[in-house]
């Protein structure tokens, strides 16, 4: 896999900015391509700042969520409202102001899903997640990194079997599904090689989330969610059961964390 330039992708699930007014919007629309420029042209017109906006496909029907900044707006939220619902092609108009000044959380969609609405998925913070492996690898020893392994595996070989129900696995699909490790924002996978005859190949990844926060403060490798995770994915995907190992990790001071599997003897 060749390298590129990554662009972040910004989820709306809050904003901290005191020197802000802030408002939210949903708009469900009919799925008229034109809709989406109307919109930010209301906004614009009423001198409030697009800040994050979400446009999903869900059937016959689009959903527009946006967040916005009312610091030098012209009107209120509520007659953006009004004027949104005038528009040609709009349905339903639902709105939400800030109640402490300047802090905003999403109160507007749930649940949060992918694969266009038909998969449920969950948003974490990766300091929080990571700071916790790190204390529950300190706490416990390899006590935890053997259950962190386990709980790895069995979410890595369901999530594939989910994928297994919508895709044939050939070789290219596999290499293209191993994908979903950068698409959820967990590392920047890159060097990935797979010898599919013998079932073995290796995967670097930057940026990994789980030892995010103990960069250089261990002398051994330390993914061991991931490790498994990544173990229960490939022999699901691949048929036959596999060990990874991990021979490069950023918690002991490497420059990324590399990953090698091999069939299992077991």
């Amino acid at each position: 896999m060749m390298a590129m330039k990554m662009l972040p992708k910004d989820v709306f699930v809050m904003y901290f900015a005191s020197e802000k007014t802030l408002a939210e919007f949903v708009i469900h629309s009919k799925g008229e391509p034109y809709v989406l420029k109307d919109v930010i042209e209301t906004l614009q017109e009423c001198g409030a700042e697009p800040l994050s906006c979400n446009v999903s496909r869900l059937g016959d029907f689009c959903t527009i969520l946006i967040f916005a900044d009312f610091t030098n707006a012209k009107a209120e939220p509520g007659e953006v409202v009004r004027r949104i619902r005038a528009l040609r092609g709009v349905g339903r108009v639902e709105h939400v102001a800030e109640t402490v000044h300047g802090l905003m959380f999403d109160e507007l969609s749930f649940p949060v899903t992918t694969n266009m609405g038909r998969t449920r998925a969950m948003i974490i913070l990766v300091d929080t997640l990571s700071n916790a492996l790190k204390r529950m690898k300190s706490e416990y020893g390899t006590g935890a990194e053997a259950f962190l392994y386990y709980l790895g595996y069995d979410l890595g070989y369901e999530a594939a079997k989910t994928f297994r129900q919508e895709i044939e696995y050939r070789r290219e699909e596999v290499l293209e599904v191993l994908k979903v490790i950068q698409a959820l924002g967990w590392g920047r996978m890159e060097d990935l090689k797979v010898e599919f005859d013998a079932g073995r190949g290796s995967l670097k990844v930057y940026d990994l989330f789980e030892s995010k926060t103990s960069v250089g403060e261990f002398a051994t490798a330390k993914c061991h969610l991931f490790r498994g995770f990544l173990a229960g994915f490939l022999s699901q995907l691949l048929g036959r059961n596999v060990r990874v190992f991990e021979i490069r990790c950023i918690a002991r001071g490497d420059p990324y964390c590399e990953f090698v599997f091999e069939p299992s003897p077991k």
